[in-house]
């Protein structure tokens, strides 16, 4: 397969997954519930505690910085 097929294959699987994620109602409630207790416990002085071996371990570096970098918008400190 050469590189050019390998790519459209890549991204028709991330389209096709994100097609299912956003026709999900079950998956999306689940973020929005997760996502609310997560702030809930910051907002009180929870710590949120990541970890990872090998590539879960750069997964959750990454997602460290999303939360504690500028990425969108200023966060307050």
């Amino acid at each position: 397969m050469n590189p050019e097929n390998i790519l459209k294959k890549n991204l028709t699987y991330s389209l096709e997954s994100k097609k299912i994620l956003i026709n999900s109602p079950d998956v999306l409630k689940t973020f929005e519930l997760a996502t609310k207790s997560l702030l809930d416990k910051y907002k009180k002085g929870g710590r949120l505690l990541l970890a990872g071996n090998g590539g879960s371990s750069a997964e959750s570096q990454h997602y460290a910085v999303e939360i504690v970098s500028r990425h969108d918008y200023d966060r307050p400190s």
